[in-house]
């Protein structure tokens, strides 16, 4: 197996020694970006806004490419987990610190998190069984009796519901589990605790070979104790394929954390979190609207805030927020962007549009201090007043949180 490439999230272009097959391999994955290969095997590579482990290559070409984040492994299992458990500002005690790479924390941080869980019992559950018996169980089905026992009294058709280890959430814990002890990487400690956890779940029928969608569950107060666990186990499942550019889901051999999801995640449930308490209604990924009358062109605006307006109140788009990971430097990539939010704005009725980036540059793309804010003002019968807004992911968790707070508080009292 060939040296392991690393590289640093947000560093721009490193230069790396790799080989013919590595430099393809690497580059065809859009994992990352390789440009200006050299003679000597040199070439310059870039990430994606990706971070993790993932194994690429083939035979002796194998190798690995490990993309650690531009935060601490600690603060991103924070902000992975805050969408999950909306509310939660401060860093739990995954002992994230202990390990160098976002593999082994999330490894390690999911095998407590699901054996905590499971000490309070293996959650069972129902499912509805159809069954010829000999006696009655549950309730006859008559005319599957009638259809395929015509004149004969017995066995018995019926329906009834057993109870049972094989629900949607332990298949999840169980697929997860699998998914995390096939990846090399896991510490010996941390695998040791997952079979453990995949013997507790034995009667759970086994993931499928291949790509596994996470089970769908409903949150209840039932399994309650188990929701943390559940949503580390979906990341899991999730962080191991990403969606590319043209569409398709690749598939990946280790595992990979889409950071600007990461940052839309955690920006707009927390924004949400705080506009609770501010009055209005907010809607999340709102599909609603379209730009045209015939409702062919959908818009999707990550946040929309609805405030009362009007005679009686009618609730009615006030505020539109998108998150965006990077700050676009180029003019005509930044102004896109701005486009993007007029229109929103404008087909809305919003007075007020937000984009918040991550970084800490200042938001008109120079060097300077963290959190800047640029205001622009758009003209026309309607004015919309468009924010800039750049959030430093590295700020303590208490200033990170008073930024979220004003962020929010700015939202209701629009100043165009």
């Amino acid at each position: 197996m060939l040296a392991p490439v690393e590289l640093t999230e947000g560093a721009g272009w490193q230069r790396r020694k790799l080989s013919p097959g590595q430099a393809d391999a690497l580059d065809a994955s859009e994992v990352a970006q390789v440009r200006q290969r050299r003679a000597d095997g040199t070439c310059e590579v870039k990430d994606n806004a990706l971070v993790g482990t993932v194994r690429l290559g083939s035979g002796e070409d194998t190798f690995e490419v490990r993309i650690r984040p531009k935060v601490t492994i600690r603060r991103l299992l924070f902000l992975l987990g805050y969408a999950q458990d909306r509310g939660r500002w401060f860093e739990d005690e995954v002992q994230a610190a202990e390990e160098p790479d976002l593999l082994p924390a999330v490894a390690a941080a999911f095998a407590r998190t699901a054996s905590r869980a499971l000490a309070h019992g293996v959650p069972r559950g129902y499912r509805q069984v159809d069954a010829a018996l000999p006696v009655l169980r549950g309730r006859l089905r008559e005319s599957a009796q009638l259809r395929q026992r015509s004149g004969v009294m017995f066995p018995l058709e019926v329906r009834y519901d057993e109870r049972t280890v094989d629900t949607a959430e332990n298949r999840l814990l169980l697929a997860a589990t699998r998914s995390l002890l096939a990846l090399a990487g896991v510490a010996p400690a941390t695998a040791q605790e997952l079979r453990r956890i995949a013997a507790a779940l034995d009667g759970v029928a086994e993931p499928a070979h291949g790509p596994v969608k996470p089970p769908d569950w409903v949150p209840t107060r039932v399994n309650a104790p188990y929701h943390a666990a559940l949503r580390l186990a979906e990341t899991v499942l999730r962080s191991s394929s990403f969606e590319r550019e043209d569409g398709e889901t690749l598939r990946v051999d280790g595992f990979v954390v889409k950071m600007w999801e990461v940052f839309e995640d955690f920006v707009t449930h927390a924004v949400d979190e705080v506009l609770t308490h501010r009055g209005g209604e907010v809607r999340l990924q709102d599909r609603t609207h379209h730009l045209d009358e015939d409702r062919t062109l959908e818009m999707c605006p990550d946040l929309v805030l609805y405030r009362p307006e009007g005679p009686g109140g009618r609730m009615i788009p006030a505020v539109v927020l998108d998150a965006k990971y990077r700050l676009a430097i180029r003019q005509g990539a930044r102004a896109h962007v701005y486009h993007q939010m007029i229109a929103y704005c404008a087909r809305l009725g919003a007075r007020q549009g937000w984009l918040v980036y991550a970084g800490s540059e200042r938001a008109d793309g120079q060097p300077g201090g963290r959190g800047d804010v640029i205001r622009s003002r758009i003209g026309g019968p309607t004015p919309i007043g468009l924010v800039t807004y750049v959030l430093d992911l590295r700020l303590p968790l208490a200033e990170l949180r008073a930024r979220i707070e004003r962020i929010a508080d700015d939202m209701v009292t629009p100043s165009v």
